[in-house]
């Protein structure tokens, strides 16, 4: 029978030769967790590898048909950012009449399939599409697009003549030194022509001797001409865009920052958002968690005069061009990433340290509060619209080729 912390503590006491036994289970504990996850990791490169080195496609039938793309993609999430960039370029895709079949690599039962049909129409707007696994698909378009590095081993095989990688992100970041981390850099490299997104990453890609076909910037809602006089906020708010299932959101380094700015920026109301946490903190009244938010609720917060943090240490996030283009200024972390791409009027950088983060936030308050210009709409040349656009005519011109 398991028994309290209370009762180990004093048993430890009364018999302190029981710390080697305790010593022991826990060194066991932690070599089980360490080879189970090990296991994890080796099956699914393992599994990849079934797909990488075999012909499992080869009852597919080929189209040369120029009116859909097959799009190799994990499940889509609800609040996923690269997940919403693909559904606004297959909107774009939609309007000159080329249908995206979305080719799943994860769902396998008919729930799961019903579940990302209804996510695909109802949250990202989509309507000419289909879903498909990569287990039992019958027929492969002329393009296809992997959208992730396990999906562009998955896509070494495939039966499209066309092959593409859209690229949203350095994927090999986001492991410690692994196998997993040097099978997504290989990825890089392989013969598929790279679509990427920011000019960050398409340096990155010519350092590793993959020149970007296509590269596509940051894009911003567009802000209609009403919403250009939108009012500067009275109110002093901070926005803080936090992710605790991503490591490199720096989820860790936010929570010490809201803690010390509940009490050392206490007539500033913090408002969170992104996801939501399992367990709320709690670090006073000034701070508020809204958890995950639809994109239309999300924008409502950015305002004029208000201040954004976000944190990245791979590609930028999204987010702070849209806190931009709504006349915010934005605080956000120094990286090569965050340099390259985030160059305007309005960004604070900061060392990766509780302090430093504090401190921009201090000066974006003050240029904030002596700041008498305008800059809401800054960034509408940024049009996601316009952004789709040129996506849409790249796979055009590739598919009438």
């Amino acid at each position: 029978m398991r028994k309290n912390l209370k009762w180990h503590l004093q048993n430890l006491i009364v018999n302190p030769q029981l710390i080697l036994f305790y010593s022991r289970h826990a060194t066991r504990y932690i070599i089980n967790r360490k080879i189970s996850n090990i296991d994890f990791q080796f099956s699914k490169i393992s599994e990849l590898d079934q797909w990488y080195e075999k012909n499992l496609f080869s009852g597919v039938k080929r189209s040369e048909e120029i009116d859909s793309i097959d799009w190799i993609i994990p499940d889509f999430s609800e609040f996923s950012g690269g997940h919403k960039t693909i559904s606004r370029l297959c909107l774009g895709l939609e309007k000159v009449g080329v249908k995206s079949n979305f080719v799943l690599t994860n769902s396998t039962t008919k729930e799961d399939f019903r579940f990302q049909k209804n996510l695909i129409k109802k949250k990202f707007g989509l309507s000419n599409f289909t879903v498909n696994s990569i287990r039992s698909i019958s027929h492969a378009s002329k393009m296809s697009i992997a959208t992730s590095w396990e999906s562009a081993v998955i896509q070494s095989n495939y039966p499209s003549p066309q092959k593409m990688y859209f690229i949203q992100d350095l994927e090999s970041l986001f492991y410690p030194a692994s196998s997993e981390s040097a099978v997504a850099l290989w990825t890089y490299s392989l013969p598929t022509q790279k679509i990427v997104l920011g000019n960050w990453l398409a340096n990155q890609m010519e350092i590793l001797g993959s020149k970007a076909e296509l590269i596509l910037p940051f894009g911003v809602s567009k802000i209609s001409a009403s919403n250009l006089e939108h009012k500067r906020s009275d109110q002093k708010v901070i926005v803080v865009y936090c992710q605790p299932s991503k490591e490199r959101r720096g989820t860790p380094l936010l929570l010490e920052v809201l803690r010390r700015a509940s009490k050392e920026l206490s007539d500033y109301k913090v408002i969170v958002v992104g996801e939501s946490f399992h367990q709320k903190p709690n670090f006073g009244d000034n701070i508020e968690f809204l958890g995950s938010v639809s994109e239309s609720e999300m924008l409502k917060l950015f305002k004029p005069g208000r201040i954004g943090l976000v944190i990245s240490h791979s590609n930028p996030s999204l987010v702070p061009f849209e806190m931009l283009n709504h006349g915010m200024f934005v605080c956000t972390n120094s990286e090569w990433s965050n340099n390259f791409d985030l160059i305007f009027e309005g960004v604070e950088f900061f060392a990766p340290l509780p302090s430093e983060t504090l401190n921009s936030l201090r000066r974006a308050i003050e240029k904030a509060n002596i700041s008498d210009k305008e800059r809401i709409g800054n960034l509408n040349h940024l049009d996601w619209n316009e952004i789709s656009k040129k996506f849409s005519d790249f796979v055009i011109g590739k598919l009438r080729n």
